[in-house]
């Protein structure tokens, strides 16, 4: 089953975790404003299908992590800068503070538009890995997270040239940063990467 949750499961889990508070409903509303018309491949909401749960799973896996209320926000807002021309770091740092800002600084990649060479597209991704690498802890939780909620809401449609390059960039670069974190984010990301592999070769066939 593809990741799916709702704004109100959200704040309950929240609740239940004793970190709702101004700063925490903050970065949620500040998040449902950045991604309010985004959508995946399905159609489904950017929000209800990537952010909220991957708040739920940082939750529900990392319920001791020092700084937890920083690791939510961080999950609520680690693609806001990226995506939203008006969320700027200076806002970011005033709402949320220096680490949080440097954080969002940390976690967001470099434009690749223009970049049409896929030999140049990956070599930036791998300094984009490079870079989350020497990053926080909160920072590496938080791209796992997105990397493998990616490749769990990965729609085949028809293009499956697309799924081939998210195979590759996931056992070239995910994988092994993977290793240098958590052997539970190695276990979920080769688990994913197996179902799109089957789902390739049946469509091929």
């Amino acid at each position: 089953m593809k990741p799916f949750a709702l704004k109100s499961q959200v704040k309950e889990a929240l609740i239940g975790a004793s970190i709702w508070n101004e700063r925490v409903e903050e970065a949620l509303l500040r998040s449902i404003l950045s991604h309010r018309y985004h959508i995946r491949d399905d159609g489904t909401p950017y929000l209800e299908q990537h952010i909220f749960p991957m708040v739920l799973r940082v939750l529900e896996a990392e319920p001791q992590a020092e700084g937890l209320e920083n690791l939510v926000i961080l999950t609520f807002l680690h693609d806001a800068y990226e995506k939203d021309p008006y969320f700027s770091i200076e806002v970011i740092e005033e709402y949320f503070g220096k680490e949080i800002a440097d954080n969002i600084v940390a976690i967001t990649e470099e434009p690749k538009r223009g970049l049409k060479n896929l030999h140049d597209r990956m070599a930036l991704n791998k300094e984009y890995v490079k870079k989350v690498g020497k990053a926080a802890t909160h920072v590496k939780i938080v791209k796992l997270e997105s990397w493998l909620n990616n490749l769990m809401t990965t729609e085949m449609l028809h293009d499956i040239e697309k799924y081939e390059r998210l195979i590759e960039k996931a056992e070239l670069l995910y994988l092994p940063f993977a290793k240098t974190v958590s052997s539970k984010y190695v276990e979920e990301l080769e688990r994913e990467v197996k179902r799109l592999k089957e789902l390739v070769d049946s469509r091929k066939k």
